[in-house]
């Protein structure tokens, strides 16, 4: 299909145009609310890089390479095997009980990409509860993966945000609201 302008002038396909206008490799996501665990509890549970791999289906590896109190390297392996398998090395901040922050920018999977986990206090009264603030920031260095990623972004990151959320109930039983 031919795009053409109101002036009757050919500006391109439509695929060019939607590439170079409508979409961006670039991708970000951000998501409040109140949850029945404690800072503390959710805190513990995203904290744990090493145990990514237990209960995160993307995730096939994580390993902590270098650990401090307030730092954490870990090397990942992400994908869905035999096809998609990509490692890359995450930097850790970590402010307990309040903040994880990962960042990976010297893979070769992403350009960039951040994730924060934020842990404020929760429903008045209820120590076990807080609310969450959650924000991620990536781009792939591959467009197959951006392409991949565009099409089933918003579900990956409800369903990762969920699987935490579901090893809080694991570890901690049923949520207090």
């Amino acid at each position: 299909m031919i795009l053409i302008n109101r002036y009757g002038i050919k500006i391109g396909s439509a695929f060019t145009h939607c590439q170079r206008y409508c979409s961006s490799a670039r991708k970000t996501y951000r998501e409040k609310r109140l949850l029945g665990y404690s800072k503390e509890q959710l805190y513990n549970i995203v904290s744990r890089v090493d145990d990514y791999h237990l209960f995160l289906p993307a995730c096939t590896k994580s390993v902590v390479t270098h650990r401090e109190p307030n730092l954490i390297k870990a090397d990942l392996v992400i994908g869905f095997p035999p096809m998609i398998v990509e490692k890359y090395t995450s930097h850790v901040d970590l402010d307990r009980p309040n903040l994880v922050r990962a960042r990976c920018f010297d893979g070769r999977l992403f350009k960039h990409l951040i994730t924060e986990w934020k842990f404020s206090d929760g429903k008045p009264g209820n120590p076990r509860s807080c609310t969450l603030d959650f924000f991620i920031d990536f781009e792939f260095r591959n467009h197959f993966y951006s392409r991949v990623a565009h099409s089933i972004f918003d579900q990956l990151v409800h369903q990762t945000v969920n699987c935490f959320l579901k090893r809080a109930k694991d570890l901690y039983g049923k949520p207090s609201i």
